[in-house]
């Protein structure tokens, strides 16, 4: 038996944006299948790779700034926080 789609409702438990998107139109579902990936874009987090001539330089907690490629001309601000041997900003 199948469904028409005008029969069915797709809800994300939270609000978000569609980072990755693992179906195409006309696609076969089923159900449990995991369709999208949601990502809250208002709290992010990178890893950053600081060579270790370079640790002293940065502290726990220290306000930090981002620059990247993807967002050329805009920068993110955020603190920093060692994980072991990983600084984190968020």
């Amino acid at each position: 038996m199948y469904t028409s789609i005008h029969d069915t409702s797709i809800k994300a438990p939270l609000a978000g944006y569609v980072t990755v998107l693992n179906v195409s139109a006309g696609e076969m579902g089923s159900n449990g299948m995991n369709l999208t990936t949601l990502t809250d874009l208002k709290n992010m987090w990178v890893v950053v790779n600081i060579d270790e001539t370079e640790l002293s330089k940065f502290k726990e907690n220290q306000k930090l700034e981002v620059s990247t490629l993807a967002y050329a001309g805009k920068t993110f601000e955020g603190t920093g926080s060692k994980s072991t041997k990983i600084w984190i900003m968020q």
